[in-house]
């Protein structure tokens, strides 16, 4: 799978996860998420812990992949509340940005992968497009892709 996120303004992050990889949602949320992250998650029936983290994983990875300084941020620092539509953000003073600037949207490709976009831009417009690698490739010019992804 490839996704790609296009932008005017440098300042733009995505991320993928699939929805069946193996975690521990509460101990990586203890380790990483904000105080205000793990209460949320906390507070919820057991059966809807993955899809949260996941929800909160893959906005904070776009951001901080937006932000082109990966995990030198410290996760805890920023808190999501991913059931906002879109997702909202606050940050601590210690990073030194703006919520107000940023805009984030989650998008579930399909019943098995999440995908999270972050952009610092006056506003966001996710388009998703599924195109064949092999009519793809093809379309280029490009020898037959068999296998290769």
């Amino acid at each position: 799978m490839v996704v790609l996120a296009l932008g005017c303004d440098p300042w733009v992050g995505v991320d993928v996860e699939r929805l069946d990889r193996s975690v521990r949602p509460l101990e990586v949320a203890d380790r990483f998420f904000s105080p205000f992250e793990v209460d949320g998650l906390r507070s919820l029936p057991t059966e809807r812990h993955r899809d949260r983290f996941l929800a909160l994983w893959t906005l904070k990875e776009a951001y901080i992949k937006a932000r082109g300084m990966g995990l030198a941020l410290p996760l805890r620092d920023f808190s999501f509340s991913p059931d906002a539509s879109p997702p909202s953000v606050r940050f601590e003073p210690s990073l030194g940005d703006d919520e107000s600037r940023w805009r984030f949207e989650r998008v579930d490709l399909d019943s098995g992968h999440r995908v999270a976009v972050a952009a610092k831009v006056p506003r966001l417009t996710v388009h998703v497009s599924r195109i064949d690698l092999e009519a793809l490739a093809s379309h280029v010019g490009l020898p037959h892709t068999a296998g290769a992804v």
